[in-house]
Parts: structure tokens; C-alpha cells; sequence
């Protein structure tokens, strides 16, 4: 292999390369080359044709750029050329990258909307269900489900429904269902439910968030008088870390 540049011919190499660009017996001639003679400008053009025809183009682009420093306008030309190639790669790449993203954001948004669908699905059917039966454990018990996995509350409705008979008392139930009902977009049957709630139990924050939850919801819709009046007691009682007061400041900080 090393006497290969004494035995071919300049015209036999670019014969050989016109038929078999990635030749592999001249790619490892032309290797073994430079790592003796670094500036051998035959080399460099037979080991840049050669990986240009592999598509490395990043390998080709150097090589030729080292020939064309030497001082050959062919591997100039070729050197540009790689370029070219190297950069028309990388903007197919961003295209089809931005493609994909998109791709990924619509089966994203499909799949979101899949889950609401269930969810209204089975919220529905929780609420009707309390409807033909008021004690109905099961149901209750979904209501409570539903809503936190909805909502991913931080409470899982922390006292989770004594499923003790006494459901007709327990705040934590018709919080829940109120939040299912909200989640469903009722906000009047929201607001009875968590109105009831706070007849009984003043102090239930939970409660006194969801309420202040649906004035806001109202405000952003349509910039309720009422529902502004509304709120502002409700959100004097929320602590610091409740999410109502967060999005109250973020409407108050909205010209």
C-alpha cells in the first residue's frame, strides 16, 4: 500500500475515484500519507474526495482546507463546496427538528385533550350519580378522586372523606365536588357548593380558595363588577402560598 502513489497514475486515481469514490484502499493510502507527510497535497485531495463521498463532510471540509492553504485552488473551490453542504445540513436538520417539535406539541395537545375528555367523562358521571343518590360513597369518593387528580392539589383533600356515613357534614367532600363542577365550567353550582360549605365551616380554606377561585374566573372572563367586590374579603383571608392570591396580584398587576 505504500508504493500505491508510485503505481497509479494521476489519471488512474481519479479512474478509480471516478468509479469508487470511497475507495477504500486510496482513503488508506492517503491516511497512512499524511501521518508521514502532513502538507502532501495529493493526499489531501485523494482522502478529501474520499470522505466527501461518505458524506463526512466535516473531515473533507478539513482536508481541503489544509490543501488549500498550501496553495491549491481546486481544494479552495471543494473547500467552499463542503461548506455549502455542511451548512445546507445543518439548516434540514433545524427544519426538520422544528417539525418534529411541532409534531410532538400536537400529539402533546391531542393527548391533553384526550384527558379532559375522560376527565369530564367521568366527572359527569360522578355529579349525576350524586344527583340519583346524595350518600353514595363510591361517588364521593370518585368526586374526591377526580378533583385532585385534576387540580394535582397539594391536599388530597387532606381529610379525604370519612367514609363513616357522616358524608352529608364533611367539608372536604363538597369542596371536592365543587371543584369538579368548576372544572366543568358551573361556576353558579360552584359557587352554591362552596358557599354551603362555608355556611358551615367559615374558616375551611380550602373552601374560601375555590370560592375566590371562581370570582376570578368570572374577572378574567368578562371583568365582573360583582365577582371583584366579590373577592375582595375572600382574598384577605388566603395565606401567602395560596394560588388565588397569586393570580389576584397577577390581575392587579395587569393594566
Amino acid at each position: 500500500m505504500s508504493d500505491l502513489a508510485a503505481v497509479l497514475s494521476r489519471d488512474e486515481v481519479a479512474d478509480r475515484l471516478e468509479r469508487k469514490w470511497y475507495d477504500d484502499e486510496l482513503l488508506a493510502w492517503a491516511e497512512a500519507t499524511l501521518v508521514r507527510a502532513p502538507d502532501d497535497q495529493r493526499a489531501l485531495a485523494i482522502a478529501g474526495r474520499c470522505w466527501s463521498a461518505r458524506c463526512e463532510v466535516e473531515r473533507a471540509d478539513e482536508l481541503y482546507r489544509r490543501a488549500a492553504a498550501l496553495g491549491s485552488g481546486l481544494a479552495t473551490r471543494k473547500a467552499q463546496e463542503m461548506r455549502q453542504r455542511i451548512e445546507l445540513r445543518a439548516d434540514v436538520e433545524q427544519r426538520l427538528l422544528a417539525d418534529l417539535d411541532g409534531l410532538l406539541a400536537e400529539v402533546e395537545a391531542a393527548r391533553a385533550q384526550e384527558r379532559d375528555l375522560a376527565f369530564q367523562v367521568e366527572a359527569r358521571w360522578v355529579l349525576a350519580e350524586l344527583d340519583r343518590s346524595p350518600g353514595s360513597l363510591a361517588a364521593l369518593g370518585g368526586a374526591l378522586r377526580r378533583a385532585t387528580e385534576h387540580y394535582a392539589a397539594s391536599r388530597v383533600f387532606a381529610e379525604s372523606v370519612a367514609l363513616d356515613g357522616n358524608v352529608a357534614t364533611n367539608a372536604a367532600t363538597f369542596t371536592g365536588i365543587a371543584a369538579l363542577q368548576r372544572a366543568l365550567g358551573d361556576t353558579d353550582a360552584a359557587e352554591r357548593q362552596y358557599l354551603a360549605v362555608l355556611a358551615a365551616h367559615p374558616r375551611d380554606r380550602y373552601a374560601t380558595e375555590g370560592l375566590a377561585a371562581v370570582h376570578l374566573d368570572r374577572i378574567e372572563r368578562n371583568g365582573s363588577e360583582r365577582a371583584l367586590a366579590a373577592v375582595r374579603p375572600l382574598i384577605a383571608r388566603l395565606p401567602r402560598d395560596s394560588k388565588a392570591l397569586r393570580r389576584w396580584w397577577a390581575l392587579r398587576a395587569t393594566p
